[in-house]
């Protein structure tokens, strides 16, 4: 089972969402809710964010993590999007770094044990916030 949890890249008080990728079942909705409310707040004290970026900079990315009772890192962040293995350049690669840096920054997380089958695979997913203008 992996839980992800959604961080907006230019402000922290970004929804989390949570996707179930095995036949696991979930603790009640809930429980989800507060898993995934710690640990974006966790994670969103040490992001730094990507306002100073560029355009190119405000991407999509999604790191998965595997954690330890302790909430420890087993290993090191594992970039899902964009593609892994695909060579970043430039504002990409600042994304990235700053992505991954927030998530090692931050460990150990403060989780419930009881409830680490939940939050044993985690998937972070770093979105730009869309921006609305308003045009008078």
């Amino acid at each position: 089972m992996v839980m992800r949890a959604m961080i907006a890249r230019s402000a922290i008080s970004a929804g989390v969402a949570l996707v179930a990728t095995s036949g696991l079942a979930w603790p009640e909705s809930s429980h989800r809710q507060e898993l995934a409310s710690s640990l974006h707040k966790q994670i969103g004290s040490c992001w730094p964010g990507t306002e100073d970026l560029g355009r190119e900079g405000q991407i999509q990315v999604v790191i998965r993590i595997r954690l330890g009772l302790e909430g420890n890192l087993l290993e090191g962040p594992i970039v899902l999007i964009p593609e892994p293995g695909a060579t970043l350049h430039g504002e990409v690669a600042e994304a990235v770094a700053r992505a991954k840096g927030a998530i090692t920054r931050c460990a150990p997380y403060d989780l419930p044990k009881d409830k680490y089958k939940s939050w044993e695979e985690v998937e972070i997913d770093f979105t730009p916030k869309p921006k609305v203008q308003l045009i008078s």
